[in-house]
C-alpha cells in the first residue's frame, strides 16, 4: 500500500526537466515496474495515476513480461527506470 501512494505522489504530469524532476522520474517509473515484476496489480495501478505520463509507463510496463528469478526482476526494473532517467535528463520526455 505504501508503494501505491508513492506512485500516486509521483504521478502528475512532468513540465520541467530539473534534477529533481528527473529524479523523481526515476523513482515513479521504478516503482511502476516493480509493481509489475512483483505481480501488482496494474489494471488497478493504471487507474490511480492522475498524469498522461504516469499512465502510459503503466501501459509500457503492462507489456513488458514478468521474469521469474530475483536477480532478473531487479534488473530490469533498473534498466526501465535508468532508460526514463536518461531520457529526462537529456530533454526527451
Amino acid at each position: 500500500m505504501k508503494k501505491l501512494v508513492i506512485l500516486l505522489m509521483l504521478s502528475n504530469p512532468v513540465y520541467s526537466y530539473t534534477q529533481e524532476t528527473c529524479d523523481t522520474v526515476l523513482s515513479l517509473t521504478s516503482n511502476i515496474m516493480e509493481v509489475r515484476q512483483y505481480n501488482g496489480d496494474m489494471v488497478k495501478t493504471h487507474k490511480l495515476m492522475t498524469g498522461q505520463f504516469a499512465k502510459e509507463v503503466v501501459l509500457e510496463a503492462m507489456d513488458t513480461p514478468i521474469y521469474k528469478l530475483r536477480e532478473n526482476k531487479q534488473q530490469k526494473i533498473k534498466e526501465f527506470g535508468l532508460r526514463y532517467y536518461k531520457s529526462c535528463v537529456s530533454g526527451d520526455l
